[in-house]
């Protein structure tokens, strides 16, 4: 009987040591994310944040970031954190495509990620795509149905092919809903500006715009503060923004980008990592238009849910004659 008992015991501490090793492994990985604002933007940057402390927490990784990352020093960074041993690095955005691909390349054993590009390398370089129109075809909608004077503004921070793209589907929906709108699209030309974001907006109201869609990082703000001055709608952007506008913000396009990240790290974790492109989109839950407040009609937003249903099932055609 003691000698069971000795041999139970012994099994058990292997099997304890055995688990002890692979969490301590798993401990052992750190990533690193570079954003160009902040991380406490109420947006696209802190999206991304929360995504890193999500890996902290589900896998007790080490974690760090750089804030407002200017182009040119974007390779020496993603550098820095390789050498430091850091075993994931990520890009949160379209302008990091060449920093990243560089890096990638200089160290084969260091896994990258980019949030919003296209950059992939078929090992150690992959990146999470937003499906083109997935996330502007909705709003498009939403504002259309909103809209009372009939002109609606559409403000990005940058000529970028990720926002350009969506506010392209989002004038085909609103063309489709009611061709008599009027659509005024303008861009800031900084994703921090938060005071060219504003005079932008308030540019776009005094010409009789009463819904903005804004596309952007910190300076979506610098909208909502317009929205507040003149009380006027806004669609919140990648995030639920809500709170920062309760009566006039009527829904947010949610993109789950902390979740991608999280499910990217997961990959590394399981030896999956696919050094390819991962769509982002409706059909996978990465993007939704959410929070739509108790005022906006019942009717409008069951018409957006059936059109998210025919966009899953590629029964709509996103871009129409306005594909950029």
């Amino acid at each position: 009987m003691l000698k069971k008992i000795a041999i139970v015991l012994t099994l058990l501490l292997v099997l304890t040591f055995i688990a002890t090793e692979d969490i301590s492994a798993e401990e052992d990985f750190k990533a690193a994310l570079l954003v160009s604002g902040n991380v406490d933007d109420e947006g696209w940057n802190q999206s991304a944040y929360e995504g890193l402390v999500l890996i902290q927490e589900k896998h007790g990784w080490d974690i760090a970031y750089t804030e407002t990352v200017g182009q040119a020093e974007q390779y020496d960074i993603m550098r820095s954190y390789a050498n430091q041993g850091f075993d994931l690095i990520i890009g949160h955005g379209f302008q990091y495509e060449d920093a990243l691909r560089r890096a990638a390349e200089q160290y084969p054993d260091v896994y990258f990620l980019q949030i919003g590009g296209l950059a992939e390398n078929g090992d150690n370089l992959s990146s999470a795509v937003f499906a083109d129109g997935h996330s502007g075809y909705l709003p498009g909608i939403l504002a259309a149905g909103m809209t009372e004077s009939k002109k609606i503004g559409l403000i990005g921070a940058q000529a970028l092919p990720t926002i350009t793209t969506e506010f392209a589907a989002m004038q085909n929906a609103i063309k489709n809903y009611d061709d008599s709108i009027e659509i005024m699209e303008s861009y800031i030309g900084s994703m921090v500006d938060v005071g060219g974001a504003r005079e932008t907006a308030i540019a776009q109201i005094a010409q009789g715009v009463d819904i903005i869609v804004p596309i952007g990082d910190a300076a979506i703000i610098g909208v909502i503060e317009a929205a507040l001055e003149e009380e006027i709608y806004v669609v919140g952007w990648s995030r639920d923004q809500s709170f920062m506008a309760p009566d006039l913000i009527v829904a947010s396009l949610v993109q789950k980008i902390d979740l991608a990240i999280a499910d990217f790290a997961e990959m590394i974790v399981d030896n999956e990592f696919p050094g390819t492109n991962k769509l982002l989109g409706l059909d996978n839950g990465y993007i939704k238009l959410d929070y739509f407040k108790d005022f906006v009609p019942e009717e409008l937003v069951n018409e957006i849910k059936e059109t998210e249903e025919k966009i899953i099932n590629n029964e709509i055609d996103l871009f129409g004659d306005m594909a950029r």
